[in-house]
């Protein structure tokens, strides 16, 4: 799955090179560039269906198993932009600075109080991330409504940050805990 940028639609890649597939699903807008391929622009798939349910299911799927990894991200990242818009720029250089301004009786100095006193607003990556969760959760929520999965897998992957690679280990884990948890859950309903 991938969205074609020049349309919006659903891009469905089931044929073709394997890498320039995955490499268009996942160009999140912002942080990876978009791919060319056959003609499109393609972004991350997540944009327009981030748990594609009907599209397997119109392939002709019969068991469909669904992962939804938005389940507990919007809270966590809300947090992070919370946290980092209420924290205050301070530090030795900041300090330094407005006490040269002062002793010299300059009104820059007024500013740059103003400046520490004002609230701060969260850095342009943040911004663009959250944005972004939160757009796929709502689409993911309002598809998973229309087309539920026979099973679904919702991992909870709050704390993990989007560039996270280093905690590959503790994603796998977190992921086959709840897998396994989906699994047995539906076992017992079947």
């Amino acid at each position: 799955m991938a969205t074609d940028l020049l349309t919006g639609a659903e891009a469905i890649l089931d044929s073709g090179d394997v890498t320039e597939a995955v490499r268009a699903s996942i160009a999140v807008p912002g942080l990876l560039t978009p791919v060319r391929l056959n003609g499109r622009i393609l972004l991350d798939g997540g944009l327009v269906n981030p748990v594609p349910v009907s599209v397997v299911r119109a392939m002709g799927a019969e068991t469909v198993i669904g992962v939804d990894v938005s389940i507990d991200v919007i809270e966590s990242r809300l947090a992070r932009i919370h946290e980092a818009a209420t924290a205050r720029p301070t530090g030795a250089a900041t300090a330094h600075l407005h006490d040269v301004l002062r002793a010299m009786n300059n009104p820059a100095a007024v500013q740059l109080d103003a400046w520490v006193q004002r609230a701060p607003m969260p850095g342009i990556v943040d911004v663009l991330m959250s944005a972004i969760y939160v757009m796929q959760a709502k689409i993911a929520k309002a598809n998973l409504e229309r087309h539920p999965p026979d099973l679904l897998i919702r991992p909870s992957l709050g704390p993990i940050r989007f560039m996270d690679f280093d905690r590959v280990d503790e994603i796998i884990e977190l992921g086959y805990q709840a897998a396994k948890s989906a699994l047995l859950e539906w076992q017992q309903l079947t």
